[in-house]
Parts: structure tokens; C-alpha cells; sequence
């Protein structure tokens, strides 16, 4: 299965909604226990309360948060048909290969990603188990990725 990493910011959004207006319910129903008032009318007010503040600006935002990570998802699909690990950029090599805080030197990424593909192509030409690797995403991955999304 393939889940978007921006999947969790949707996920905690929700989960603090959820958590928000059960404790703002809470609160609210406490307070008119305090005043024993036997008419509902303060608790069925403090539901609707919540729940237009949950449609006027909760929803919109939870909405606007999908309506992004969709475009995300929508965009894939195009960029592993043009994926090319040559072209791939790694943090250690933007960094100069140095640590920023503390200025000492880091492993670089990119070597030991290359070695291990070419370890496991078996092939010395650099150009064939990157072209291997790079066809490998563009048709499998991509039709792994398409028929998680269909179901």
C-alpha cells in the first residue's frame, strides 16, 4: 500500500478537531450541570455552537489541507514517467558534505546510493544499472502507484 507522507498532516488535523470539540462539549456541559438546570436547551445550543464553528473554520481548512495533497498525488504519476536518478538531488551534497552546525564533514548520499544499485545490477557500465534502475521506477512503480490509487 501507498500512503502520502502528507497524509498525517490530514490525519492530526482531524484527530485535533475531534479532540477540540469534545472537550469545548465537555466544558460547556459541565458548566450548565453546575447550574442544575434541568432544560436541555444550553446543551443542544452548545452542540450547534460546535459544530458551526466546525463547518465554518475547521472544514475549509481540512478541505484546503486534502485539496493539496491531492495535487500532490495527481502530480506523481507524471513524475515517476520522467523520473532519471541522475538528476536526483541530495541534501549532503547541497550542504557541501558538511554538517551546518557543527561543520563537520558528512557521508555523501548520492555515492552510496549508486553503489548499491550498482551492486545490485551486477553490471561495471554505469550508464546500464542507472538506466536499469530508472526504468524499473518509471513502468513498475508507476503501475504499482496507479493500482493502489484505482483499488
Amino acid at each position: 500500500k501507498i500512503m502520502p507522507v502528507k497524509m498525517v498532516v490530514l490525519l492530526v488535523h482531524l484527530n485535533l478537531t475531534w479532540q477540540l470539540c469534545r472537550l469545548t462539549l465537555k466544558v460547556l456541559n459541565s458548566s450548565s450541570a453546575v447550574e442544575d438546570n434541568s432544560d436541555n436547551s444550553r446543551e443542544v445550543t452548545s452542540f450547534f455552537l460546535v459544530l458551526t464553528i466546525l463547518g465554518t473554520v475547521v472544514l475549509p481548512i481540512y478541505h484546503w489541507l486534502g485539496l493539496w495533497m491531492m495535487s500532490d498525488i495527481q502530480r506523481l504519476p507524471q513524475q515517476l514517467h520522467s523520473f532519471k536518478i541522475q538528476d536526483s538531488k541530495c541534501t549532503c551534497c547541497s550542504l557541501d558534505h558538511k554538517d551546518p552546525q557543527t561543520g563537520e564533514p558528512i557521508a555523501c548520499d548520492r555515492k552510496l546510493v549508486l553503489w548499491t544499485l550498482k551492486k545490485w545490477n551486477m553490471s561495471e557500465n554505469e550508464e546500464d544499472y542507472l538506466e536499469a534502475f530508472n526504468e524499473l521506477v518509471r513502468e513498475h512503480l508507476v503501475s504499482i502507484f496507479v493500482e493502489t490509487l484505482q483499488g
